[in-house]
């Protein structure tokens, strides 16, 4: 680990004051060509994890406040030193920025910060340099609750990734009640999820126009469902329990494979092959499991768990081009990704998979970090937005993590708050 105190000759502590200088006026619309989700712009980097404090598989959601925080790691291949900042941007509930406020609103502290932490790697085939930061900080306060997006850049016009993450104040409480579907066509496939939100020492401002909630599963966003109101209301009680109406997919457990050495094949890796420039790790093809019945099996619901140069040796810490093929006897009307926070729940160009005839069976393959990983092989259709379990197979039996959250926009404010988050899970 690297501690810098100076930089293109500039003592660090110049620097922030400069920046906070600088930031005091930039707004979103400063950084040039982000979107508002989880997006890598840099090919150079890789290994991205973000996490809560404490709970490397949690959504990132923290309280207002509180003493969690964000951990933000990730590689640089190019392994060459470059003056990297951070930034948050306030978004409405639905990921578009919030223009009526400035940073000075919900930022306290400086509006940027430099990435001061990071290491080279040893040993490995890949070179790369480690970055990585934590915040909120001394240097950097939440003020509001709500979406934030990160952006990590060199510049405004150089933008590295941008992440999505939630703060909350917890104003009123989500109680879940999870079932198979009601709906007879839907009961062996899907999932319902009846919920109540209740205030909590608060009076809620015409929730009929003011309350939204957001309904994932397992963080996924392409399939989140939306209540712009409640279907009744009971005294203070906001009521969302229509039988039959909220259901998802309850889809499959996800696949997983370790990845955590690269000299010997751990859990349904079945070869590893090295060259002189990079490792090559064979994961166990995958059946076709659209017809099987459903099999119970212990997963982290799509996360992933990356190795860090403090768990083993730090030469281990190498990346590996990762080949994935499921069997199928037909190439389908879509496509074909390989999904989960291994892709950071997006459908990425480079996991998109291919089908071979002569094996018949998709392929495709990933550049990762040695880890632990969980994924699926989730079906989009041509010219659709969200993925189902064509290949994969639904049951209602499936254990899946769902979260729940609730947005407040009352008359006389001009952001969306976050006043409740409740994640549950769904087992039989």
């Amino acid at each position: 680990m690297v501690n810098v105190f100076f930089r293109n000759g500039l003592p660090i502590l110049s620097q922030l004051l400069v920046g906070c200088l600088l930031c005091c006026s930039l707004r979103a619309q400063d950084i040039t060509g982000i979107r508002y989700d989880n997006c890598i712009y840099d090919e150079a980097v890789a290994g991205l994890k973000v996490s809560v404090s404490g709970a490397h598989c949690a959504p990132l959601v923290i309280a207002l406040g509180g003493e969690q925080y964000f951990n933000v790691t990730f590689d640089d291949l190019d392994a060459r030193l470059r003056d990297l900042r951070y930034t948050v941007i306030h978004c409405t509930y639905d990921w578009q920025p919030t223009t009526s406020l400035l940073k000075s609103d919900y930022i306290s502290g400086f509006g940027e910060a430099y990435i001061n932490d990071y290491s080279y790697s040893m040993n490995t085939l890949q070179h790369y340099l480690t970055y990585r930061f934590s915040f909120p900080n001394a240097e950097m306060q939440l003020l509001k609750s709500g979406n934030y997006l990160l952006c990590v850049y060199e510049d405004e016009e150089h933008p590295l990734f941008t992440y999505r993450l939630m703060v909350v104040e917890e104003k009123v409480s989500v109680h879940p009640d999870c079932q198979a579907s009601s709906n007879v066509a839907e009961r062996l496939t899907h999932q319902e999820l009846r919920f109540q939100v209740r205030p909590e020492g608060v009076r809620l401002q015409n929730p009929s126009r003011t309350v939204r909630v957001v309904l994932m599963q397992n963080q996924r966003t392409d399939n989140a469902m939306l209540f712009p109101k409640p279907y009744s209301q009971q005294g203070d009680v906001l009521l969302y329990d229509k039988a039959g109406a909220n259901t998802m997919e309850g889809g499959c457990e996800f696949h997983r494979f370790n990845m955590r050495s690269m000299v010997k094949t751990l859990e349904n890796v079945w070869q590893i092959n090295r060259t002189e420039e990079s490792y090559h790790v064979y994961v166990y093809p995958d059946p076709d499991r659209s017809y099987k019945p459903y099999v119970s099996e212990s997963d982290i619901n799509g996360c992933c768990l990356l190795l860090s140069d403090t768990d083993v040796q730090a030469f281990e810490v190498d990346y590996a081009h990762v080949h994935f093929q499921l069997k199928y006897d037909r190439p389908l009307d879509g496509d074909l990704y390989i999904f989960g926070e291994l892709t950071h729940w997006r459908f990425l160009d480079e996991a998109k998979m291919t089908y071979r005839p002569d094996l018949q069976a998709y392929t495709g393959d990933l550049y990762l970090r040695a880890g632990y990983y969980n994924y699926l092989y989730m079906y989009v259709p041509r010219g659709g937005n969200h993925g189902d379990f064509t290949v994969e197979g639904s049951h209602w039996e499936t254990e899946n993590s769902y979260q729940f959250l609730v947005y407040y926009h009352p008359d006389g404010t001009d952001y969306d708050q976050l006043i409740g988050y409740r994640q549950t899970f769904f087992t039989q």
